[in-house]
C-alpha cells in the first residue's frame, strides 16, 4: 500500500510540476502570451482534481493542517465567485445581465484579476502541500515509523492554554 501512495504522490508532484514548467518553455520558444493564460485554467484544473482526489481518497488522520486550511480557501474563493456571479448574471436561464448595473460586472472583472494576481501563490501552496506529504511518506516507507512532526505556533498555543 505505501508504495502505491509513493508512486501516486510522485505522479501527482510530476504532473503539477510539468502543467507549470512547461508552459513556460513554450511560451519562451514560441513567444506567446496566449500559452501562459492557458497555464492558468491547466494547473488550476491539476491542482483542483489532485485536491478532490486526495480530499475522497486519502486517509483523514493523513490529511494536515495545510491541505485542510487550503480546501478552505478554495471554498470561500468559489462561494465568493458564485456571489460575485449571482449579482451579475442571476441564476436562472434568463439573461439578467440587462438588467442589473454594470458596476456588478466591475466587481466581477476584479475579481477576475485578484484571481490572476492570487492564482500562482495558491499554486505554490498547494505545491508545497504535496510536497510536504510526499516527504512524510517516503521518510515513513524508509524507517517505517511515522515522521517527526516540529510543533506549531497553534500547538503550543493549545499548550500553553491547557
Amino acid at each position: 500500500m505505501m508504495v502505491d501512495l509513493l508512486f501516486w504522490k510522485k505522479a501527482d508532484l510530476s504532473v503539477q510540476l510539468s502543467a507549470m514548467i512547461l508552459p513556460l518553455v513554450l511560451s519562451a520558444i514560441f513567444k506567446s502570451e496566449a500559452i501562459l493564460a492557458f497555464a492558468y485554467l491547466i494547473v488550476g484544473g491539476v491542482q483542483i482534481l489532485s485536491c478532490l482526489i486526495h480530499r475522497f481518497f486519502y486517509a483523514l488522520e493523513k490529511r494536515g493542517k495545510g491541505r485542510i486550511q487550503y480546501e478552505i480557501t478554495l471554498l470561500v474563493i468559489f462561494a465568493l465567485f458564485l456571489t460575485f456571479y449571482a449579482n451579475v448574471y442571476g441564476f436562472s436561464t434568463e439573461n439578467h445581465y440587462k438588467t442589473h448595473s454594470t458596476d456588478y460586472s466591475e466587481i466581477l472583472l476584479l475579481f477576475g484579476f485578484c484571481m490572476l494576481v492570487v492564482s500562482p501563490f495558491l499554486a505554490a501552496w498547494y505545491f508545497s502541500i504535496c510536497y510536504r506529504e510526499y516527504k512524510n511518506e517516503s521518510l515513513m516507507a524508509e524507517t517505517g515509523k511515522e515522521p517527526v512532526q516540529t510543533p506549531t505556533n497553534e500547538d503550543v498555543n493549545e499548550d500553553i492554554s491547557s
